[in-house]
């Protein structure tokens, strides 16, 4: 765990060497998901509570996990939308981590249908889906996967984009926002639908991320 924590700390400081999803086996899957993928399923409970109500799902909704790891996002999704998704595709570079997130979801989601595929962004572009489920992968890619990602994203109904808090993960953020100003409104949780004020020269110092009330469990 302290390895693989490492090196996501690393690609999170620009490592082009890190390797932060470096997954070995599923036992390295299932002891991330207890521990660092419990942390982001933290997340996900406090950005779904908060985002949920001001959302109008589709019916019976197609929902693409892009990055999905351990299928956190997923599994997340189906706690608090409750029979609101008919089927997932989990999609992540490490065909493991697919492997490992299948089960878990299966587990934890039964009734839900379930595609697993290793990731190729360009194939995706075809696949048709309503809700874009991201997490936690904008400090691994490179450009050709960024404007794929952003492809997929303006194809979906929704998009729920959760990533780290970090600085430069923030601008990185805030990045992927003016590119869909324009493609969806609102942009939420920001209260504003204007290009962001934190990117203008003399707020260089600035970012932008938000505060969650952790629960019980995290202590």
């Amino acid at each position: 765990l302290e390895e693989l924590r490492a090196q996501f700390l690393a690609a999170q400081e620009g490592d082009a060497s890190a390797q932060p999803s470096a997954w070995k086996n599923e036992r390295d899957l299932l002891l991330y998901d207890a521990v660092y993928g419990a942390r982001i399923g933290w997340k996900w409970d406090a950005f779904l509570r908060d985002a949920l109500p001001r959302l109008v799902l589709p019916a019976n909704a197609r929902l693409l996990d892009l990055g999905c790891g351990t299928g956190v996002a997923t599994r997340a999704f189906a706690r608090h939308a409750t029979g609101a998704a008919a089927s997932v595709q989990l999609v992540d570079h490490s065909l493991v981590a697919t492997q490992v997130a299948n089960s878990l979801v299966e587990r934890d989601v039964p009734g839900l249908a379930r595609t697993a595929t290793p990731c190729d962004l360009q194939s995706l572009v075809a696949q048709p889906f309503d809700v874009l489920l991201v997490s936690h992968v904008i400090d691994e890619w490179k450009d050709e996967a960024w404007h794929a990602a952003l492809r997929l994203a303006r194809q979906a109904s929704i998009v729920l984009w959760l990533e780290g808090g970090a600085r430069a993960t923030s601008r990185a953020m805030q990045r992927v926002r003016e590119d869909l100003l324009t493609d969806f409104e609102p942009l939420l949780p920001c209260t504003h639908n204007a290009s962001c004020g934190a990117l203008q020269e003399i707020n260089t110092h600035e970012w932008c991320h938000r505060f969650a009330q952790p629960p019980q469990e995290a202590f």
